[in-house]
């Protein structure tokens, strides 16, 4: 799914939630990411360069079927994205919202731009990709659980707070604008 999709989806849930008397700013949202945190931005790029431009070729030579066969009923986005993975660019896919690679700094403050921009909250973390090291997994995942994500969770906790209180603060304007003068005519007196 493009971010765009992801968008598009995420309205269609809190439409969805709003139609159905559920509040729309709850629920969950999920986001399921490749995600590699290293000690240095130059460390993880290197480090998860090679693995994931491997696993893309792979997918593009066996999960879709040759070009010009018709692909398996379902399995119609595979055959679309064959030619992006054979060609993708890791460089483009880690600049992307698809992608957190980088040092931990770097990996909270795409997160937490992911948050802010999605709305999501709930994490997949898609750690491990073929041919790259456990050991490299887990000290990934050990930077993740213990640095990244506190850090991208205080972000999003800090979100929350600012985005009920600005609610908060148009919710009373809007009724104090729609309540209007008590003679009749809609106005504005002081918001209290």
């Amino acid at each position: 799914m493009s971010p765009e999709g992801a968008k598009v989806g995420i309205a269609d849930y809190r439409a969805g939630r709003r139609e159905a008397g559920l509040d729309p700013a709850s629920g969950k949202i999920a986001l399921l990411l490749k995600v590699y945190a290293g000690d240095t931005m130059a460390g993880a790029r290197k480090d998860y360069a090679g693995p994931c431009t491997w696993y893309y070729r792979t997918i593009a030579k066996y999960a879709a079927p040759p070009a010009g066969q018709a692909p398996i009923k379902s399995y119609e986005l595979y055959s679309k994205t064959r030619g992006t993975a054979e060609t993708l660019n890791f460089d483009d896919l880690a600049n992307s919202p698809l992608m957190v690679c980088g040092d931990v700094d770097h990996c909270t403050e795409k997160l937490s731009g992911l948050v802010k921009e999605y709305g999501f909250n709930e994490l997949l973390c898609w750690t491990r990709i073929g041919g790259l090291e456990t050991r490299k997994v887990l000290r990934s995942m050990e930077l993740m659980s213990g640095l990244v994500m506190p850090r991208v969770r205080r972000a999003a906790e800090r979100l929350a707070a600012w985005r009920a209180a600005t609610y908060d603060i148009a919710s009373r304007v809007i009724a104090a604008v729609c309540k209007g003068g008590r003679d009749g005519h809609r106005g504005g007196g002081p918001v209290r």
